[in-house]
């Protein structure tokens, strides 16, 4: 498989980032996935579950693709306030640190 064909199959549909194999480290490829498809933020690398560019997509598509994410997301103020604004009740996966920022950002 080409990563022209991966972007190809997850453009379609997201959930066959499970199916493209290496390509699940490719920036490319993981971002038209979880844009269609939040949750396919699961089958990315850890690499890219880390990365704030990435997360933030797959959130703004599936507030619940948080829970895929790196879990030091649980404390960035962006990823959370995105989360919060589409399903107040993920606030409390908020870190206490930020919970009444992103509170207050989301009201």
């Amino acid at each position: 498989m080409t990563v022209c064909e991966a972007r190809m199959a997850v453009r379609e549909n997201g959930k066959e980032l499970r199916n493209v194999g290496l390509y699940q480290d490719n920036e490319d490829v993981v971002l038209e996935a979880v844009r269609q498809f939040g949750c396919a933020l699961k089958y990315a690398s850890d690499r890219l579950k880390g990365d704030k560019r990435i997360v933030l997509e797959a959130v703004k598509q599936d507030p619940y693709a948080i829970h895929y994410a790196d879990i030091r997301f649980y404390g960035d103020v962006d990823v959370m306030t995105e989360a919060v604004k589409q399903r107040p009740p993920l606030l409390s996966y908020a870190h206490p640190a930020i919970r009444f920022i992103v509170k207050k950002k989301t009201e």
